[in-house]
């Protein structure tokens, strides 16, 4: 991720699926098909993405920016540390009857720093990759980190 922010790219599509394993046990940024250059200010313009991942900030119709590739891939990190089925478990709480999603109620989980579950987290993780990954989940881009590194 780093690399292509130095180039002035964002991935905006970073979830486990697009992350592979190398034999030398590197991981492996895949998928650019949603990829944009950010313009001279640092801003991209979205067209789509993947709902589940979705930056808070694209929710507003912002543009997106490195911050948005952070807060994807702490994303992706809190699924490693929670688990796939405490993740996508939790999107049961937007399932209204007659089992559908309640997409308005989703989003403004995630605008309000809700969803997903911070304490959902295993108390097996150490105290200072939780709070990296917590820091990566803020709903303000300005409050995230300002560089992957």
């Amino acid at each position: 991720m780093h690399h292509i922010h130095t180039k002035k790219l964002i991935h905006l599509d970073i979830k486990p699926t697009n992350i592979l394993i190398s034999n030398s046990n590197d991981a492996l940024l895949t998928d650019f098909g949603l990829s944009k250059y950010l313009n001279d200010l640092g801003y991209a313009t979205v067209e789509q993405v993947y709902e589940l991942h979705q930056a808070p900030e694209i929710f507003k119709g912002n543009a997106a920016t490195q911050q948005t590739d952070i807060y994807q891939a702490g994303l992706t990190i809190y699924r490693m540390c929670a688990g796939n089925i405490s993740f996508k478990g939790q999107l049961n709480k937007f399932i209204v009857p007659p089992g559908a999603f309640d997409k308005a109620k989703y989003e403004d989980a995630v605008l309000k720093g809700k969803y997903p579950f911070r304490n959902a987290i295993p108390i097996h993780i150490p105290k200072r990759l939780k709070k990296a990954i917590i820091k990566a989940l803020e709903p303000d881009p300005a409050d995230r980190y300002n560089s992957v590194i």
